[in-house]
């Protein structure tokens, strides 16, 4: 009988501190700033389905991707207000329609895209980190619960997205994460899946083109921080091909030249 009763007790003792070390772990990024901690597991976004490259082309290389889709707009978030060193909490979507919580005036950010967190859109949703906040070297925007993947809606749908990958659990922190990436055309049909993007603190390229065009970028991190981008540039890439200028082989250049001096017989000619 006392066996049982000290069991249970150290049962329930046992219980009782794991729910308060769950309880401790953050879950997301300003939990983070305000108790720092190893976050919190938690369960596979329930959004998140299975599936592989398909038919897109992935870049991990900027100037490579650059070059190939020349034109794109880009977005950068300089235009909002975060603290070097400290952040902005913003709430969800954001987009060109502005946010002042993070200083956004209305058309500071590039019109096509929308930001958001998933599931959601939900206030508070998304962080602005100021400059060298989390290894970044410039502002970027991050998802805030560390459970919510960071999502890009394009409207109108683009051929093809390049973006700086960032990923961070807490303020001065970026360590190197993998993130599984989803894209989907404009109807939400998955185009395809990477699941071993690189994302760091200070950022890692990452870049997607596709003949169909792409309507999400859906991002995920596999080790539960605070995903998202900066640098981002999107567009319908894929440059249309100039239009071919005629060129005179040899002999063609040799029947001009023969027209050329028969007209001049001619117009002597007539002089004559």
């Amino acid at each position: 009988m006392r066996r049982d009763l000290a069991f249970s007790v150290a049962a329930g003792f046992a219980g009782l501190v794991c729910a308060i070390s769950a309880a401790a772990q953050p879950r997301s990024y300003v939990e983070a700033a305000a108790s720092p901690g190893t976050p919190a597991a938690v369960n596979p976004n329930p959004n998140i389905v299975p599936g592989n490259l398909g038919g897109l082309s992935i870049f991990t290389d900027r100037t490579t991707f650059e070059n190939a889709n020349p034109g794109l707009v880009s977005e950068d978030f300089e235009a909002g207000n975060a603290p070097s060193g400290g952040f902005s909490v913003c709430d969800a979507p954001l987009s060109a329609a502005g946010d002042a919580t993070c200083g956004f005036a209305p058309g500071a950010i590039a019109a096509g895209v929308t930001f958001q967190d998933n599931p959601g859109p939900d206030a508070g949703a998304l962080i602005l980190l100021g400059a060298t906040t989390s290894l970044n070297p410039t502002q970027a925007l991050v998802s805030n619960t560390f459970a919510d993947s960071f999502d890009m809606l394009f409207n109108p749908p683009v051929n093809a997205a390049g973006m700086d990958l960032h990923s961070t659990p807490a303020p001065g922190s970026g360590p190197p994460d993998v993130l599984t990436i989803q894209v989907f055309d404009a109807s939400g049909a998955l185009l395809g899946t990477d699941a071993m993007a690189a994302a760091s603190g200070p950022g890692n390229f990452w870049g997607v083109t596709s003949t169909t065009p792409i309507g999400r970028i859906s991002l995920l991190s596999n080790n539960n921080q605070a995903e998202g981008v900066d640098n981002l540039g999107f567009g319908s890439g894929f440059p249309e091909p100039g239009i071919p200028v005629p060129t005179l082989d040899r002999v063609g250049l040799l029947v001009l030249l023969g027209l050329a001096a028969a007209s001049g017989l001619l117009l002597i000619r007539r002089k004559g």
